[in-house]
């Protein structure tokens, strides 16, 4: 242990002493304290008890917005009340709510688009400015969960995966407390929207949420459902309105984050195979431009995607625009080969056989 830091630390305790002589019951007393180490000693169980002390804040703070939680509870109904504060965290599909029937109640109106650059609006106010990016982290967390409830556990697991279960549960109280005050801050509402029940948290979905991704999934789900029964044109429809939703990466400012990198991965996979099926469907039925428009998108996500090459060779074909065939042909070879250094796959250059020696 360096002699310096020894003595920087005496100065300050010979400065702040005689203070903490009244709790060692040396009222009065000036110690002769030369041995370093005992100097360290009491700077450590100084440090201790302000840590200590700050625990105990932000339980209170934390507190204090769980009361919150309950007197409005209570002020919905005493039914409603017994329903979110003594159940079980709710388990239910996203309630997906119409934006523009969400915007007409501005006091309540939540407001999410998750695709692209994150943007939110709440209670008519687009916000702005957070306290802290874990803040942000975990509104979008619970955004994409919602209506779920997400354990406290999870959230320390999902952010704090590294930090003592204390410092972790600590800096979640923080991040949480400021995201409440940094919304009724910047939209001087008073609504609270991130309520904690029972170890969990969520956000209060009788506010009406409207989020991207949910109406997103929700579309995709009911092209599912059209696919295997069979009916294409409203297949179509549901996935080219999903499409119409994909404006972007999902939360293209958090690429870094790995919970929103695995989100990512998967609604781009669910993206691209929307825009397969929407393009396989519409070259059956000859309808060629949006066949075309919907393997375009696949590029755009997924350049290397064959079979969104493959899609447009068979409709420019079907055009009787064989020389742009031919070119899509020569841009999938020479994609693979930049990005991945492979050649096409056994399908694609039979297709370009079939193609282009059909007389």
């Amino acid at each position: 242990m360096r002699p310096e830091r020894g003595a920087e630390h005496k100065t300050l305790l010979q400065r702040f002493f005689p203070q903490l002589n009244v709790t060692r019951g040396d009222a009065g007393s000036t110690p002769q304290i030369t041995d370093p180490d005992q100097i360290i000693g009491l700077a450590q169980e100084c440090e201790t008890l302000m840590g200590t002390s700050q625990d105990l804040v932000v339980e209170l703070e934390h507190n204090q917005e769980r009361l919150r939680d309950l007197v409005q509870a209570i002020l919905r109904g005493a039914s409603h009340a017994e329903g979110s504060v003594t159940s079980e965290p709710r388990d239910a599909q996203p309630r997906v709510a119409d934006p523009a029937h969400s915007a007409a109640d501005p006091k309540t109106a939540v407001v999410a688009w998750m695709f692209g650059s994150f943007r939110f609006d709440f209670a008519g106010t687009r916000i702005r400015h957070w306290n802290g990016q874990r803040s942000e982290a975990i509104l979008k967390y619970l955004l994409v969960q919602a209506p779920r409830p997400v354990s406290a556990d999870l959230l320390m697991d999902t952010f704090w995966r590294d930090a003592s279960p204390d410092h972790a549960r600590r800096n979640l109280h923080q991040a949480v407390y400021a995201l409440r005050k940094g919304l009724r801050t910047e939209s001087g509402s008073e609504t609270q929207l991130v309520v904690f029940v029972r170890g969990h948290y969520q956000l209060d979905d009788d506010l009406g949420l409207w989020c991207d991704v949910h109406l997103f999934q929700e579309r995709m789900r009911a092209g599912r459902v059209a696919e295997r029964r069979g009916a294409l044109d409203s297949m179509v429809d549901c996935y080219q309105s999903a499409m119409e939703l994909y404006t972007g990466e999902f939360l293209e400012d958090s690429m870094y984050d790995e919970w929103a990198s695995i989100h990512r991965e998967s609604l781009r996979a669910e993206f691209q195979r929307a825009a397969q099926r929407v393009g396989c469907a519409s070259l059956a039925s000859g309808r060629s431009d949006m066949a075309i428009d919907a393997s375009r998108r696949m590029l755009d996500v997924d350049p290397c995607d064959e079979s969104a090459h493959r899609t447009l060779m068979e409709a420019y074909t079907l055009q009787g625009r064989r020389y742009l065939a031919a070119r899509q042909y020569d841009e999938c070879v020479k994609t693979l080969a930049d990005h991945l250094g492979i050649g096409p796959d056994p399908r694609t250059v039979d297709l370009k056989e079939t193609l282009f020696n059909t007389e």
